[in-house]
Formats: structure tokens, sequence, C-alpha cells
């Protein structure tokens, strides 16, 4: 009894072009049939198939090209070489993850790209008081950071003591306590930090070459 499934006669018809051999790619009738193919194309297929190819290879080779010299830019904009100068900041235990330490960093970036210049943040891990911070804020100044920001009361305070013993750097303050010693320059806090801090850099920048 015939069973339900169908199979159509011809499903396993083999299609292939006269003159190709059952082994393809496998063996030598796959040469064989595309001789045979090759002699049965008239000389004005012959010329358009050769100028499709030459069309095709011309195209790869331009891409080719493209990718290289694509390749050798992004790998120049890596190796951008940087100034000596850096600019630090100290911020408390969260870093530049948000508040106006985050306005600050993105201020910074952006001068390191006009500029050229080097940044870096260091934040205060142990405590919250100003005498926690000081280690920290010296340690930057001994690294002979051209400009060294503060943010966060602690931290401000640490640095406008540091004021006192005349460092070379640019110093400067955003938040904190309202008053600063001489020798400390307070940058707006909100929005304006990030633009304010630009300037202050640029300027640190052109000041020292």
């Amino acid at each position: 009894m015939p069973s339900g499934r169908r199979v159509w006669a011809g499903a396993r018809r083999d299609v292939r072009p006269r003159g190709v051999g059952r082994r393809g790619a496998r063996g030598g009738g796959s040469r064989v049939g595309v001789v045979s193919w090759w002699r049965g194309v008239g000389r004005a297929d012959r010329l358009v198939l050769g100028a499709s190819a030459l069309f095709l290879a011309l195209v790869v080779a331009g891409s080719l090209v493209w990718v290289g010299v694509s390749g050798g830019a992004a790998r120049a904009s890596r190796a951008r070489r940087y100034l000596t100068f850096t600019a630090c900041l100290v911020t408390g235990s969260q870093g530049v993850a948000s508040g106006e330490a985050a306005v600050v960093w993105a201020g910074m970036e952006q001068a390191s790209v006009a500029t050229r210049v080097q940044v870096e943040f260091l934040p205060v891990k142990v405590g919250s008081s100003a005498a926690a911070a000081v280690p920290y804020v010296d340690g930057l100044l001994q690294r002979r950071c051209g400009v060294v920001i503060a943010t966060g009361a602690a931290q401000v305070a640490a640095l406008d003591a540091a004021a006192a013993g005349g460092p070379s750097a640019v110093l400067a303050v955003v938040g904190g306590p309202v008053g600063v010693g001489r020798g400390v320059t307070r940058l707006p806090g909100g929005r304006a930090a990030r633009a304010a801090v630009v300037r202050l850099i640029s300027a640190a920048v052109q000041r020292a070459s």
C-alpha cells in the first residue's frame, strides 16, 4: 500500500550542463566541462565576460587600497603624540562618574583634544576629610602636573592648603568652600565648568610653551 509521502519524479533530476562531470569540484570532470562551455561561447560574449571580470578585479583592488589607507589613518590617529604637559584632577571616592567631577573631566578631555596635553584624575579613596586628601594633592604636585584641579569640599580644602607652599602648577577648584586663598582660581560650577576648564588648561599650555 503506498505511503502518504509523495516523491516527485523530477526531484532528483540531474540538471547539470552537458559536458560537466558528476564529480564536480573534486575531480577533473569540472575542468573538462568549463573548457567545453568556454569553447561554445562566442567571441562577443567572451569580450563581455572579460570586461566584466576586469571591472570586478578593479573594484576589489580599489576596495583593498581604501581599506589600507583608512586603516593607516586610524593607526596614525591612535599614535597621536601628546605634550609632556599634564593636567590633573583630584576628586572624591566616586571619581569622575557623576556630579561636578564628571563635568570637569569632560572639559579636561576636550582640552586634551584641542591642545594635546595629557590628562589624568586621582580619586581620594580613603577618608573624606581635607587631611585625607592632602597626600593625594601633594602627590600630584610632586608628579609635576602643570594644572591641578580639585572638586569636592575635602579636595578643595586640601588644594587650598597646598597653595601656601607656592607650587609652580596652576591650581583651580570647582565647588567647596566659598573662600580660597591666593594662587587658587575658582571656576564656575555646573555646566559652565566644562568651558572654564578648557580655557584654563589652554591658557596654561600657552604660558608654558
